[in-house]
């Protein structure tokens, strides 16, 4: 047993390296742009000067993110496409300047175009001589210039700027010049070859992935997405109200399933089988928001009558749950509804299986064996019976461990409890994917390790019980 779980134990290793890449690898094809919601989007027409504030600032914040890195450890491009082109914040720029690249090659002079056209942008916004191009025609330009991504958009540009009259004594002349020169170049020069020929570069541990993954160990789960916060201080207030409902709850499913399976095994009263059995398969089949809103509406309001007025509103729960203490008697008497509701649903569950799990005892020879030794019914019930109709729900167990801190999404919506389940709710369609990414990490972990425990438990229940 002690090999068998040192073995398990040291195959957690390439698990959660697996878990941790999908997790990455989803958080990296998420929608939306972070550095957007932190920093401003960029407008293009709030003039050139603004414009380059705000692209300096998203710049910034996007180095301070690390998606100015590359995402892993290694990376594979056309030989085409320069490296350098994920230093380019925007990322309408990195995809027009991608297909310049992909067409012509020569990817240095792109990116020394791109930064001449930014210096050109710029300059436009302080040019205020009598000899310099009216605005129209500079607008003109500029619009071109922002859509550049093929070869005749570069032929098309060079016309512009050949239409254009700059004197000496204009302030634009240094950076026309440049410009007019950079086009020039890109014009000239001949197709490379082999454009799409794949080049391998090794990043090192200069890239998102590591950083990621080191500040995880380190225990720094990052910054929100949403309001810049620490993952980890959004993550533990969560958790503290998500424990408490789910232990509770997990706690009255097992105590309801399971005498209520048994009693369905034993008994032989077939009328009172057949009841309890229809409600139980009624709670399984309902869904769990259609009966937290029906407990809503019928025990949380005066709607039917004041007598069913007898829980605490989502508001109040809502309110009692920021404002008081997470382990405070006054809060757990706010979280009885929500309890019950994810304990009769899954206490349903429960007793089906453990019903089954009975029956299937029920004709072996080991309890006729006990009767004829004199054991009474309710002794061989109890310490034969039971013992071995539990064991197939130590699997079932096992899945619960996850629940702990993934919490019920949809009780924790419907009754405003800000457990992991709201939390996980309110990232996603706040596209905060740090944050999820953090939960979604831990739901893994907990994953492995309750189906290391289902095994502990498996040998305990079980002494016959052999890993190889």
């Amino acid at each position: 047993m002690k090999s068998y779980l040192l073995r398990r134990i040291l195959l957690f290793i390439p698990a959660l390296l697996i878990i941790s890449l999908l997790v990455f690898g989803l958080g990296q094809i998420m929608p939306g742009d972070p550095v957007e919601r932190l920093a401003g989007q960029v407008e293009d027409f709030t003039g050139a000067e603004q414009h380059h504030r705000q692209l300096e600032q998203y710049r910034q914040t996007r180095n301070q993110l690390g998606l100015n890195l590359p995402v892993f450890y290694f990376s594979v491009l056309p030989a085409a496409v320069s490296p350098g082109l994920r230093e380019i914040p925007l990322e309408r720029d990195r995809k027009r300047l991608r297909l310049l690249m992909l067409e012509k090659g020569h990817a240095e002079k792109i990116i020394a175009f791109h930064r001449i056209s930014s210096e050109f942008s710029l300059a436009t916004a302080k040019s205020q001589g009598a000899d310099c191009p009216g605005s129209t025609e500079l607008n003109v330009l500029l619009r071109q210039l922002e859509n550049t991504s093929h070869t005749k958009d570069l032929s098309r540009l060079r016309e512009l700027l050949s239409e254009m009259h700059i004197s000496e004594d204009c302030d634009l002349r240094l950076e026309f010049d440049q410009l007019l020169n950079s086009v020039n170049g890109l014009l000239e020069v001949e197709k490379e070859r082999g454009l799409l020929r794949p080049v391998f570069y090794w990043n090192g541990t200069q890239n998102r992935y590591h950083q990621w993954i080191s500040s995880v160990f380190s225990g720094d789960w990052g910054r929100s997405m949403r309001d810049g916060q620490e993952v980890g201080k959004k993550i533990i207030p969560a958790l503290k109200y998500t424990l408490v409902l789910s232990v509770w709850s997990i706690l009255l499913t097992f105590l309801i399933g399971i005498p209520a399976g048994m009693y369905l095994a034993v008994t032989e009263k077939k009328f009172t089988k057949r009841l309890i059995r229809n409600f139980l398969y009624a709670l399984y089949a309902m869904p769990l928001f259609w009966m937290a809103t029906l407990a809503i509406i019928f025990f949380t309001t005066n709607e039917y009558g004041s007598w069913t007025n007898i829980f605490p509103s989502s508001t109040q729960i809502m309110i009692q749950t920021t404002t008081g203490h997470w382990l405070s008697f006054t809060t757990l008497g706010y979280l009885l509804l929500p309890v019950l509701c994810m304990a009769l649903s899954g206490a349903a569950f429960v007793a089906r299986q453990m019903e089954e799990s009975a029956l299937r005892e029920k004709y072996k020879a080991y309890l006729s064996m006990s009767s004829l030794k004199g054991n009474s019914s309710l002794r061989t019930i109890f310490k034969h019976w039971l013992p071995n109709a539990l064991f197939p729900l130590i699997t079932l167990s096992a899945a619960v461990l996850p629940s702990l801190i993934s919490g019920s999404v949809v009780i924790e919506v419907i009754f405003n409890i800000p457990g992991m389940g709201r939390l996980l709710w309110d990232s996603i369609f706040a596209q905060d994917w740090n944050t999820l990414m953090a939960i979604l990490l831990l739901g893994g972990f907990l994953t492995m390790l309750g189906q290391l425990l289902a095994d502990i438990f498996y040998k305990k229940a079980d002494p016959r019980v052999k890993y190889d």
